[in-house]
């Protein structure tokens, strides 16, 4: 999987047990190539990120 993302080993681990985020870069590819339904999973991360209050601070600046 960290091939196909285009990633370094030690930082796909890093992103699968939730020590670190990804990049935009990795999100696309992964979007592209692996998701079933991007729109449905970029509307449920929309949702996730609005209950965490994180999009009103990014509103808010």
């Amino acid at each position: 999987m960290a091939k196909s993302l285009l990633m370094e080993a030690r930082s796909y681990i890093n992103l699968d047990h939730g020590k670190s985020g990804c990049s935009a870069l990795t999100l696309v590819l992964y979007l592209l190539y692996f998701c079933e339904d991007p729109l449905d999973f970029l509307e449920k991360l929309r949702r996730d990120l609005e209950n965490a209050g994180i999009l009103s601070l990014i509103d808010n600046e």
